[in-house]
């Protein structure tokens, strides 16, 4: 009986190694594609035209002065909020990688909540934190 199970998993522990690598390879591919087309992003208009100056009027936002540096932190309680749901979920997703032991399914949890807390971060940077300065500092026209 043991044999025969150890045949089996080897059997699909082939199985999955061919189905991943051409996988894998598709998702870089697929990913690369998406990325390529990011640089474009500022020619994208904001519909109704919308100048900085109403961006500002429409949204809460705090002047903030770092390293000497000036900028404009947009939605400053939404951007603490999401970023504090980023923190908790990365350390939830931690906590799963640590008391995992033999189980998958926590392994795969703790990976996905980890990558979860990641895109929260980066959204919370980019939707909100610091939306005015991608969206509208320096232009005519907020895109």
């Amino acid at each position: 009986m043991n044999n025969k199970n150890s045949i089996i998993i080897r059997s699909m522990s082939l199985t999955l190694k061919r189905f991943f690598r051409p996988a894998s390879a598709a998702f870089a591919a697929v990913i690369s594609l998406l990325l390529s087309g990011c640089g474009r992003l500022g020619t994208i208009p904001m519909s109704p035209d919308t100048t900085p100056g109403q961006w500002l009027g429409k949204h809460p936002h705090i002047n903030m002065n770092i390293f000497s540096r000036d900028f404009i932190l947009a939605e400053p309680s939404s951007s603490a909020i999401v970023y504090l749901l980023a923190v908790v979920t990365i350390a939830a997703g931690i906590r799963f990688l640590k008391t995992r032991g033999n189980h998958r399914s926590k392994f795969w949890w703790g990976t996905a909540l980890i990558l979860w807390g990641i895109g929260t971060l980066l959204a919370g940077t980019s939707y909100q934190a610091f939306a005015y300065e991608i969206k509208c500092a320096g232009k005519a026209l907020c895109s």
